[in-house]
């Protein structure tokens, strides 16, 4: 499968795959704004790798006290792989950059 063409939310230009890095912001070439990936995106993708995780295992026969367990140990595994694929799927999607810790708002940090 082809990776998706990343583009810059605020001037549409192309962004090189070769830059992320996590934790760091991602620069536009184009106009130098910095980025991150979408913070909703990725916990919309968490939420569907637990909804995947908790329906196969529920339909293999897991119940209870076997189901919750299970879903805690394999929620990671599920969630790599389905992110491999929810790239693919939805592009991935930028927002401004916010350094960790950073509130935002109109009171914020």
């Amino acid at each position: 499968m082809k990776w998706p063409t990343l583009k810059c939310p605020f001037c549409g230009g192309n962004l090189r795959n070769t830059d992320l890095r996590r934790g760091m912001p991602l620069v536009c070439p184009t106009c130098e704004a910095k980025l991150q990936y979408s913070k909703g995106q990725l916990w919309l993708s968490a939420l569907i790798a637990l909804c995947i995780d908790l329906a196969v295992l529920y339909l293999v026969g897991l119940r209870s006290l076997w189901l919750a367990v299970a879903t805690i140990l394999l929620w990671f595994p599920v969630c790599t792989v389905w992110e491999f694929v929810f790239v693919r799927i939805i592009p991935p999607r930028f927002e401004a950059y916010a350094p960790r810790g950073y509130k935002g708002g109109l009171f914020g940090n």
